[in-house]
């Protein structure tokens, strides 16, 4: 029996030979394929009051929930069927030690509102997030192992702050946590025209750990830098 979409359905059967099953019809059996769960809206917080910003990404039809160093990030899970009852879906995280998660979410009776699931970093690594739900037609509903929560290593720099004089130029690095097993980018870009980075980017190896990137000046006022590694075997991707 595969399953279609949300329902139920009753099979029945029925043989026919030439023998002392022929005309034999069973009672049926009934199937009750239960809803599912939409995964959505990933938001990352970064440190330094950076500007949240959405990443999806998957691994293996498994949603990511890239989280930093230091930080938090949300995404939502929204019923894909209109619940009959309210309907408590519980969130199981077996690795608590690499990211704290909300414990469970409810779905409430006749609404498809998304709700919010927060997730915050504790140590760099994976948690497998499991979904059960309890409550009218989500009673049973799971998705075992369904969402990954993805705890990012930190982006070491000397420089929260940093001034630079007119028309002139300053370097900023950035530095790894942990050693860099597979090459990654490393990109620096600016909040608006008052700065602007000279070359935006830079990849990173074990040969080659530290990040520079030069600032320069060019007009007065405030400028925010953000720096994003990305590298799909890495670790680092999306730090």
């Amino acid at each position: 029996v595969s399953y279609v979409r949300a329902g139920t359905a009753c099979l029945s059967f029925a043989v026919t030979s030439k023998g002392n099953y022929d005309s034999v019809y069973s009672g049926g059996v009934t199937v009750i394929a239960l809803p599912d769960f939409k995964v959505a809206d990933l938001i990352i917080t970064p440190t330094n009051n950076g500007v949240p910003h959405g990443i999806p990404d998957f691994s293996a039809s498994r949603p990511i929930a890239y989280v930093q160093a230091g930080s938090y990030s949300t995404f939502t899970i929204t019923p894909t069927e209109v619940p009959s009852a309210d309907a408590t879906i519980t969130i199981s995280n077996p690795y608590p030690h690499v990211a704290v998660v909300t414990a469970s979410i409810t779905f409430l009776r006749g609404s498809l509102a998304p709700q919010m699931v927060t997730v915050r970093h504790v140590t760099p690594g994976d948690a497998s997030l499991s979904l059960l739900g309890s409550g009218g037609n989500y009673e049973g509903a799971a998705w075992p192992n369904g969402i990954i929560a993805r705890a990012l290593p930190s982006l070491l720099t000397p420089h929260l702050s940093l001034v630079i004089e007119y028309n002139s130029n300053q370097n900023v690095s950035f530095t790894p946590s942990t050693a860099l097993a597979v090459p990654v980018t490393f990109t620096g870009t600016t909040s608006n025209a008052l700065a602007r980075v000279t070359h935006p980017s830079v990849v990173l190896s074990a040969g080659n750990p530290v990040a520079l990137f030069e600032v320069q000046h060019h007009s007065p006022g405030v400028s925010r830098l953000t720096v994003v590694a990305t590298g799909t075997d890495s670790e680092y991707h999306y730090a």
